[in-house]
């Protein structure tokens, strides 16, 4: 299981070959420059992590239009080598190979090398009033108690002063991390209640786990689903059945609103009686 998670094909590696980032050798401390937020728009709807070059993030594409990167495609059921959309279920035959036979989305993958190739041109700038404004949010910097942050750091998933930024973040390899404002830092993904050092990403639809109200609950990491107390049990992903459940609200909405309607209508009606 581990080790398809972390299994890519000979393609992704020859693709990355010509796509190397360019990145200054240093960030100068004073002057804040970071990745813009473009970047953002270019993230996996699934996990919310942005799409890359190689490895496990690389985009692929489905039957229906939609992209998702292919360690979300891993964690999708697979069922007589067909796998449903997240978004729409619509299926999306991958053949004999699994998911490393489904096409890689090579516009975003164009589109991704050239932001990294320019990435000089499109870096920005945090004016005096903009670090004033993150630094109201009283975030203790992790490398400096003394100093506040205003930047966090997505790959190092740290908090950073201006600072901290630029000497944590030195090297050519470390420049390249991807450092946002502290306002704009990601929504923290779950822990497993089972295995903290894991990330929950299934929920288990036996009714005997969703109606539990004390005890680790529905929500699982891999081990649980794989090897522990969930093993067997039918399940899937946490992202996927929040969407069914947003769907399911935005009907429901729909529903009664129409029949606030009717209703209006009818007491309209009877008024004129």
């Amino acid at each position: 299981m581990l080790e398809q998670r972390d299994a890519v094909d000979d393609s992704d590696r020859e693709y990355s070959s010509g796509g190397a980032w360019h990145c200054p050798s240093h960030i100068q401390t004073g002057p804040v420059f970071l990745f813009t937020t473009d970047v953002e728009v270019l993230e996996c709807r699934v996990c919310e992590d942005v799409f890359g070059l190689q490895g496990d993030k690389v985009p692929r594409l489905l039957y229906c239009g939609h992209t998702v990167c292919h360690a979300c495609l891993l964690r999708l059921p697979l069922r007589d080598n067909v796998v449903q959309c997240p978004f729409d279920r619509q299926p999306t035959p991958t053949g004999n190979s699994g998911v490393w036979g489904l096409k890689k989305n090579f516009a975003l993958l164009e589109l991704l090398e050239r932001l990294q190739n320019s990435q000089e041109k499109s870096t920005l700038f945090l004016t005096a009033d903009s670090l004033e404004k993150e630094r109201q949010l009283a975030v203790q910097c992790d490398e400096n108690e003394v100093h506040i942050a205003v930047l966090y750091c997505t790959v190092c998933t740290s908090h950073l002063c201006e600072e901290c930024s630029g000497l944590t973040h030195a090297t050519r390899t470390l420049a390249r991390h991807r450092r946002v404002p502290l306002s704009d830092k990601p929504r923290e993904k779950p822990k497993c209640p089972s295995h903290p050092s894991h990330v929950a990403e299934f929920t288990c639809l036996e009714e005997d786990c969703q109606g539990l109200q004390t005890g680790p609950g529905p929500i699982m990491c891999f081990i649980c689903k794989d090897y522990g107390r969930h093993k067997d049990h039918k399940h899937a992903l946490v992202e996927m059945e929040a969407e069914n459940v947003r769907l399911t609200v935005i009907n429901a909405v729909q529903h009664m609103r129409k029949f606030m309607e009717e209703m209006s209508e009818t007491v309209h009606k009877l008024g004129e009686y």
